[in-house]
């Protein structure tokens, strides 16, 4: 008896956590294809939508990938936040800087990138949207 309620008191605690993980989940990432590349071409600016529940918060990290006349360029970024989330589209950005190589800069054209959506809630984060895409870096 005693090992029979132990055992839904731990089927229990698993569930709430599960609930509590899948409320935290953002419902929807997306990107704007055109994004702006900076004067000096060192970092772009991505912009986008997220929805996610009210009460959490949210932040996006990215990360872009641009083969151009035989040099791949890497770069990588993270919006500003924690952003409270509205249960509504709502815009992010984020400045992608590059990291590889060292002196490296984005040019005009197209790019790939990754984006993931995280959002906490009660202390709890869970990556919940990822997206690819290609997007065109533009002055």
């Amino acid at each position: 008896m005693l090992r029979a309620f132990k055992s839904l008191v731990v089927l229990g605690a698993l569930l709430l956590v599960t609930a509590s993980v899948a409320r935290a989940q953002p419902t929807s990432i997306s990107v704007d294809a055109k994004d702006a590349l900076t004067a000096d071409g060192a970092a772009i600016t991505v912009t986008g939508f997220i929805v996610c529940g009210t009460g959490e918060t949210f932040e996006v990290t990215a990360d872009v990938l641009q083969n151009h006349a035989g040099t791949t360029t890497i770069g990588a970024g993270m919006s500003p936040g924690p952003t409270p989330c509205a249960g509504i589209p709502q815009p992010y950005s984020v400045l992608v800087q590059v990291i590889i190589p060292a002196s490296g800069t984005f040019k005009k054209g197209p790019a790939s990138a990754l984006f993931v959506g995280s959002t906490k809630s009660s202390g709890v984060t869970t990556q919940g949207a990822i997206m690819t895409a290609t997007i065109d870096l533009v002055n």
